[in-house]
C-alpha cells in the first residue's frame, strides 16, 4: 500500500496543474519545532529508478539548524541518529545484523551541511518557518506562485505550493523546484523535489505528528563517543 501511494505521488502532483487557484501566501506553512512521521518516497533521474525509501522519522529543529537533532530508521531497521547539537552522528546497525554502532564527528568525518538545514529525509522543509537555505556563498531562497488547491488520489483536499529556488545574491534561478502540498490542517502530506536531467524526488509524508516518542534521541548505549566527550555527549 506505501508503494502504491509513494509511486502515486508524482503523478498526483503533476496533474495537480489543472488546480483551483486559492488566496495568495508567502509559501507554505511551517513543519513547526518538531515532528515524527513516515516517509515513503521514489527516487529517479533520466535513465534510472531507485525505487521506493521507506523511513521513519523523527526531528527537532527550533530556530538554529546546526543544534538540531533527527532520527532515521529504514525498513531494514538501519538507524542513523544525528546530533547536531554535539557535533556527532550515530549510525546502528540491527540486531540481526550485529548492532554495531559507528560514530563520526560533523565536520571531520562528514560534512557539516547536513547541520546547515532543518532536515526532511528525501524532501525538503522549511528551516525556521522559512524555505531558504545557505551554504555560504551559495544560499538559496524559494520564490513561490500563489498557492492552489486539489484533491489527492484518497480524496482529501490539498492546498499545492509550486516553487523554484532563487540565489539570495544574484536573483539567478537554480532550476531546481520544490511541489509542497498541505491537507486542511496545515500538515504536510506530498513534497516533490526535482531538478531538469537530475534527480526528482517524491515524498508522502504519513502519520505526521509534532509529538515526539519519549527519548527518541538518546544516544545508544553500544555507541562510543570520540575522545574529549563525557558521558552525555557533551564535549569536554
Amino acid at each position: 500500500m506505501a508503494a502504491s501511494r509513494s509511486a502515486a505521488a508524482a503523478a498526483v502532483l503533476a496533474l495537480a496543474g489543472a488546480a483551483t487557484s486559492v488566496t495568495a501566501d508567502a509559501g507554505p506553512p511551517s513543519f513547526g519545532a518538531q515532528w515524527t512521521g513516515r516517509v515513503s518516497a521514489n527516487l529517479t533521474q533520466v535513465g534510472y529508478d531507485a525505487g521506493l525509501v521507506i523511513v521513519n522519522f523523527s526531528s527537532s529543529c527550533d530556530t538554529y539548524p546546526h543544534s538540531q537533532r533527527s532520527k532515521t530508521v529504514y525498513g531494514d531497521f538501519y538507524t542513523v541518529l544525528l546530533r547536531c547539537d554535539l557535533g556527532l552522528e550515530f549510525t546502528v546497525a540491527p540486531a540481526s545484523r550485529g548492532g554495531a554502532c559507528s560514530t563520526r564527528i560533523i565536520g571531520v568525518d562528514t560534512n557539516v551541511r547536513i547541520c546547515a538545514a532543518c532536515g526532511c529525509p528525501f524532501c525538503v522543509r522549511d528551516t525556521n518557518s522559512t524555505w531558504s537555505h545557505s551554504e555560504g556563498v551559495n544560499g538559496t531562497t524559494t520564490k513561490w506562485d500563489p498557492p492552489t488547491t486539489f484533491r489527492d488520489i484518497d480524496g482529501t483536499d490539498l492546498t499545492l505550493y509550486k516553487g523554484v529556488a532563487v540565489s539570495e545574491s544574484a536573483s539567478t534561478d537554480y532550476a531546481l523546484q520544490t511541489t509542497v502540498a498541505f491537507n486542511a490542517d496545515h500538515l504536510p502530506v506530498l513534497i516533490n523535489v526535482s531538478h531538469p536531467l537530475w534527480m526528482t524526488t517524491a515524498a508522502r509524508i504519513e502519520d505526521f505528528s509534532s509529538t515526539l516518542p519519549k527519548d527518541v534521541f538518546n544516544i545508544p548505549d553500544d555507541c562510543k563517543l570520540p575522545a574529549g566527550y563525557h558521558g552525555d555527549g557533551e564535549q569536554l
